[in-house]
């Protein structure tokens, strides 16, 4: 998940992440600490 993060989202970008579930939960950890 990682990889998704960082090939999609720039660090200047703002993101909104729905946390829906336990992957929703996962992506918001990577990209708060991306």
């Amino acid at each position: 998940m990682e990889t998704l993060v960082a090939n999609l989202i720039e660090p200047q970008d703002r993101v909104m992440v729905v946390k829906n579930g336990v992957f929703g939960g996962r992506i918001a950890d990577e990209v708060s600490r991306f």
